[in-house]
């Protein structure tokens, strides 16, 4: 398969919350984020590179000083981030960035699983549960929109999912109140996470918001492994959708899906009274075409021209977009 284009990335908005009445939730430019162009870098920035002192007896004294901290301070988290919250089954904690000079925060809950559990996607599917979070911060109760990487399908006996195995994290802005001094996030997370049962779960997680020059690297180590989905425009892959006895059947063709393997097709968001099966994954038959089927399993009222915003997944990969519905 050829490299798509990693640039100009885009959020899924979460459906399952809704924007803080007060600032709108994130910015105003990834509202809409099927629609959206703007790239992911202008919402969850880059850490600054760190600059060494040349004067190498300084060096010494801060390497002997952090030394005695670590000795000292065993659990101590880095700047920004803050402790980790065990549960069976796995652990997580809250990352954060930017300070109160800053109109918004960036926010990461990071979440790490022990082998055979799994956690679930901002659209699971009808038997999974979607993970939600409240932020708290200077006496505002925040409901951000959620970002997540793009996930996997289990296909199960009986049941078929989206979601998470290892490691995953939840992103978003968090709009920053008018208050003075240091700040602290705190975030109220609500996981289902399955093993061989699946358990609900409600962690309750904080971190120090540090001033935007003293970004650390966890974020984008998080980002690095599992990066946030981009755009289908930018990727150049348009989707063609039809309906044929039933079934609604998308497809993609460009040159750049030659040879692509079992690519998952997620519905990121859909209108109400719609209902589509999980398609089977597809694979490039060498001509660089990816065709999807769904058979509708629900469909309430006339659907023709109402938006479908797709997740295109192969590899690690995700491009997200928007579709208008033909009629049915």
């Amino acid at each position: 398969m050829r490299n798509l284009p990693s640039r100009n990335s885009l959020m899924i908005r979460s459906f399952v919350l809704q924007p803080n009445a007060r600032s709108g939730g994130v910015k105003k430019k990834i509202v809409r984020a099927c629609a959206s162009k703007t790239p992911l870098s202008d919402l969850i920035s880059r850490p600054d590179r760190f600059k060494m002192e040349s004067d190498m007896q300084r060096l010494v004294a801060v390497l002997v000083l952090c030394l005695l901290a670590s000795a000292f301070s065993p659990t101590s988290a880095p700047a920004g981030a803050g402790q980790w919250t065990s549960f069976e089954g796995g652990r997580a904690r809250l990352l954060a960035s930017g300070g109160s000079g800053d109109d918004y925060a960036r926010a990461w809950v990071e979440i790490e699983l022990q082998e055979g559990w799994k956690t679930y996607w901002l659209q699971p599917g009808d038997s999974g549960v979607a993970p939600s979070v409240t932020l708290r911060m200077a006496g505002h109760e925040i409901r951000p929109t959620l970002v997540m990487p793009a996930p996997q399908r289990f296909r199960e006996p009986h049941n078929v999912w989206a979601g998470y195995k290892d490691r995953t994290y939840i992103a978003m802005d968090v709009p920053t109140p008018d208050a003075a001094g240091s700040l602290r996030l705190e975030a109220s997370v609500f996981l289902g996470i399955c093993q061989q049962i699946c358990i609900p779960l409600t962690l309750q997680l904080a971190a120090p918001l540090e001033a935007e020059d003293n970004k650390f690297r966890e974020a984008e180590t998080l980002e690095a492994m599992s990066p946030l989905p981009e755009t289908l425009e930018a990727a150049g892959l348009t989707p063609e959708i039809e309906t044929a006895d039933d079934r609604l059947i998308i497809t993609f063709q460009s040159e750049s899906l030659e040879d692509a393997r079992d690519a998952e097709l997620f519905i990121a968001e859909g209108p109400s009274g719609l209902r589509l099966a999980a398609p089977d994954p597809a694979s490039d038959n060498g001509d660089g075409t990816l065709r999807f089927e769904m058979p509708i399993l629900k469909e309430k009222d006339d659907m023709s021209g109402k938006e479908l915003c797709l997740l295109l997944v192969i590899g690690k990969r995700g491009y997200v977009g928007s579709v208008d519905l033909p009629s049915m």
